[in-house]
């Protein structure tokens, strides 16, 4: 038996574990569960930033989608600061060592590719949302980044 959905979250994190106990039976009888020890990742393009649509803050990013108006909403203070607000909800995410930088344009920026978000912002002095979007601005909205969702509790996947 495969289970191709069977993710390690923090949200829920005995999800895995409750599955694992209902399918003792099917166990019992010889069934051997598989599933990808691996973190899901995805990609995040700022151009088309779905990972952060479910945030209310991100509504004007898709509202005006010219790289000028994204570029605009990306600088502004206040967008910034209702970001971060929403970081804070247990719910949302909030972990920056999880979203790395995967690949840049400019030159300038190339010595950061594979650096996660958290660690661009200790060495720039700045928190996570500053530096995610201040790279992106900085790259013209072309950098990609990719963000690892699920799986990614070592010592859980075990």
């Amino acid at each position: 038996v495969t289970f191709i959905a069977l993710f390690d979250r923090d949200d829920i994190p005995e999800a895995v574990r409750d599955t694992l106990r209902r399918a003792a039976p099917m166990i019992k009888k010889g069934a051997r569960p598989q599933t990808s020890p691996l973190p899901l990742t995805r990609e995040i393009n700022m151009r088309s930033p779905f990972s952060f649509a479910a945030f209310p803050s991100w509504k004007r990013v898709f509202q005006d989608t010219s790289k000028d108006a994204q570029l605009a909403v990306y600088r502004d203070q206040a967008f910034r600061d209702q970001f971060r607000e929403e970081l804070k909800n247990p719910l949302a995410f909030g972990n920056w060592e999880r979203i790395t930088l995967h690949e840049v344009r400019s030159q300038d920026l190339k010595s950061l590719e594979g650096s996660s978000v958290a660690e661009i912002a200790r060495a720039q002095g700045q928190d996570g949302v500053d530096a995610f979007l201040d790279t992106a601005i900085a790259d013209d909205l072309a950098c990609e980044f990719t963000m690892a969702s699920f799986n990614t509790r070592v010592d859980r996947m075990a």
